[in-house]
């Protein structure tokens, strides 16, 4: 994959990022949480609509949907990413060479900061019998180097084929044809690897949260509001949260239900370096549910790579409906 977008800022800086793939599927698959699906009660598929992208899973309620399902995704992504060639292939033939990627349990383990071999190998089997299970349909838009528009129906199961070596401790994926050319012909985003590292058990919106500051930064890099978020832009987009909807009908606990939990994934993202900081963007005499939803968060990644070139997203930013309007 062509990784010459991201530069260090300087010898002295260290990065802790690497560069991605990311398509439509992948902003979809990451705004999504359990609540997000429906279950038919007679097949036990589930299904759910994100950016535009009908994801189905079956056998839904055998398994936990969760941020770790999200994180084994990731990582198999960074993985591929790493020898996927970035708008290059042509044939099956030419795919078929990158179709399966390997992770060991003992990888697993250090990307994620993990001691329980037993909770690492319970969180890879789930996650990996959910990836196995998921199928898409929806409509990819490319665009080629002579910025020429194309639309292209996607309607594939992820996966061909999921599989366990339990004596050596590796867990492999081997991707469907046609998810490997929606993914080559994506876009490449730099991906802050201390996510991982992110404690999901108690923190699982900070996951979700890291992914929707690195996209948006990225897509915007070259605009004046990289940096700038609208708080409104991010409770549409993060399904861990409660919705504006459920707020108001709910028994309206804004600050311990959205505001609160809110900022403390934000301050986990300062903590774990991913964010040098982050602030509103005024201030509040009395924070009311309205002000705050009409503010923006101010945030600053850690060592964010130089871009050098305005290669950005063919899809919009994945939110739980619409992308919102900034």
């Amino acid at each position: 994959m062509d990784s010459n977008i991201l530069v260090k800022k300087s010898e002295g800086v260290k990065v802790n990022f690497v560069s991605t793939l990311q398509g439509r599927f992948n902003n979809a698959f990451a705004a999504l949480s359990e609540r997000s699906f429906r279950i038919d009660g007679m097949s036990g598929k589930a299904s759910a609509f994100s950016n535009e992208v009908k994801i189905e899973i079956e056998n839904f309620r055998n398994y936990k949907f969760n941020a770790t399902v999200q994180r084994v995704f990731d990582i198999f992504i960074v993985k591929l990413s790493a020898i996927l060639p970035h708008k290059k292939l042509e044939t099956d033939v030419e795919y078929r060479r990158f179709q399966t990627v390997s992770i060991t349990l003992k990888e697993y383990m250090t990307l994620c900061n993990l001691r329980n071999s037993t909770k690492a190998i319970e969180q890879l089997r789930n996650a990996l019998n959910i990836i196995g299970r998921i199928h898409v349909d929806f409509m990819d838009t490319v665009y080629t180097s002579k910025k020429k528009v194309e639309k292209n129906f996607c309607y594939f199961q992820i996966a061909d084929n999921i599989t366990r070596d339990k004596g050596k401790g590796v867990y492999s994926i081997t991707f469907n044809i046609g998810f490997l050319r929606h993914l080559a012909n994506s876009y490449i985003m730099p991906f802050p690897l201390h996510a991982l590292s992110i404690d999901l058990k108690h923190y699982p919106i900070a996951y979700q949260l890291c992914r929707r500051l690195t996209l948006h930064h990225n897509m915007n890099y070259f605009k004046g509001n990289a940096n700038s978020i609208s708080v409104r832009a991010l409770i549409d987009s993060i399904t861990l949260l409660p919705t504006h909807q459920e707020i108001l009908n709910g028994d309206r606990q804004i600050g311990k239900r959205i505001i609160k939990p809110l900022e403390k994934a934000l301050d986990t993202l300062v903590k774990l370096g991913i964010l040098s900081g982050w602030h509103y963007n005024k201030q509040f005499t009395k924070k009311t549910y309205e002000q705050w939803l009409d503010s923006a968060v101010v945030f600053t990644f850690t060592g964010f790579p130089i871009r050098k070139n305005n290669i950005v997203s063919s899809d919009s930013e994945s939110t739980k409906g619409k992308q919102p309007k900034r």
